[in-house]
């Protein structure tokens, strides 16, 4: 955990605050719509989908969030939701974690897969955890197939790497996702960069 960590887990809100209020939000509704339980929710930041689930007495919830500063946040924003969530402080990277967990009939996923230091480790773990009827549901920032805009996310990946705590902002997640999920609905959008939105099952 870099010592960025904690600032940058003050700072993303007011700086995410305009793409979430005109676009995201409305896109994470949507995401998020029918979620079936038990649910994961892999590298939650600081809580913007927790407006989107149906908190029944029956609703099962696990977030998995490596930055401790990050899960101090979301029990900030929502105290009224804290004892109904399992926080995990930790790596979806973390082998012995995955072999710990249960199945889940929903993981989801976003702007979680650009921060991760093994993609393809990562994608394995999702599949492992995911029942072989549930969902993933996805919204990530992904590299532009517009050779200018691909080219210019490449030029400034070193840096925004550091900016975004960790963030490859030039990752071609959608790609790496397709190579072992299917997506039963997806759809590509601009909003400063290129993002792409999918709900998927496992490839058989």
């Amino acid at each position: 955990m870099s010592k960025y960590s904690k600032i940058f887990s003050h700072l993303y809100d007011p700086v995410m605050g305009v793409l979430e209020n005109k676009i995201l939000k409305e896109k994470r509704k949507f995401l998020l719509q029918e979620v079936k339980p038990p649910v994961l929710e892999i590298g939650a930041g600081t809580g913007a989908n927790l407006c989107f689930y149906n908190f029944s007495p029956d609703f099962d919830l696990t977030i998995i969030e490596k930055s401790p500063y990050m899960v101090e946040q979301i029990k900030k924003k929502f105290p009224d939701k804290i004892d109904k969530i399992q926080f995990i402080v930790d790596s979806i990277e973390n082998k012995h974690l995955i072999s710990q967990l249960p199945r889940f009939n929903t993981i989801v996923s976003t702007l979680t897969l650009c921060s991760v230091g093994n993609l393809e480790l990562v994608i394995e773990h999702l599949k492992q955890l995911l029942h072989n009827n549930g969902k993933l549901l996805v919204i990530e920032h992904i590299r532009s197939n517009h050779r200018f805009y691909g080219t210019f996310q490449d030029v400034i990946y070193p840096a925004w790497k550091i900016i975004g705590d960790g963030c490859h902002i030039n990752r071609k997640i959608d790609v790496a996702l397709k190579k072992e999920f299917y997506p039963i609905y997806e759809e590509y959008f601009f909003a400063g960069v290129d993002f792409y939105l999918a709900k998927m099952r496992k490839s058989n």
